[in-house]
């Protein structure tokens, strides 16, 4: 960890950044790998471009904070360090939550445990458990593995000496 980074949050970062991208390339008209997400998706960006679009752009935008947020705090340029190391935790416990069962649940449906699955059910279901979901994983792994570096590392500010009273 060169210069006091915490290379966890870095690439905790990086993903965010990686899973972010696409929902702003997407709000603005882009089609490529939206079948990955579902045919829901590219009817609604069709059928109603600017609401997706500004809905893309506000996701995209939660995902760029999810990755920005735990930097900031841990370099301390965040009030509340121990509110925002918290919410880091919280935030990367769903997105454990939600990427393993996503994709344990969307690869077992591949597989056929569920019954037959469609065509275009198959290619959404498929970007989510070979693409989306493993990224969701990865990112909740990489932030607990951040945030328990921070906290070793004293770098949560006051939230380690709150934590030792």
């Amino acid at each position: 960890m060169a210069g006091g980074r915490n290379g966890w949050l870095v690439a905790a970062c990086g993903v965010a950044l990686v899973h972010a991208l696409p929902s702003f390339y997407w709000a603005a008209g882009g089609s490529w790998l939206v079948w990955t997400v579902g045919s829901w998706a590219e009817d609604l960006q069709h059928d109603r471009p600017v609401f997706t679009a500004c809905a893309l752009a506000l996701v995209g935008l939660a995902k760029l904070a999810g990755g920005v947020i735990p930097l900031l705090n841990s370099a301390g340029r965040l009030a509340a360090p121990r509110f925002w190391w918290w919410a880091c935790l919280t935030g990367a416990v769903v997105l454990i939550m939600w990427g393993g069962a996503n994709t344990v649940l969307g690869g077992a449906s591949l597989l056929g445990a569920f019954g037959a699955v469609s065509d275009a059910d198959r290619h959404a279901l498929a970007g989510h458990v070979l693409l989306w979901d493993p990224l969701f994983l990865i990112w909740g792994l990489l932030l607990v593995a951040g945030l328990r570096a921070q906290r070793s590392m004293g770098r949560a500010g006051s939230l380690v000496a709150a934590g030792n009273r």
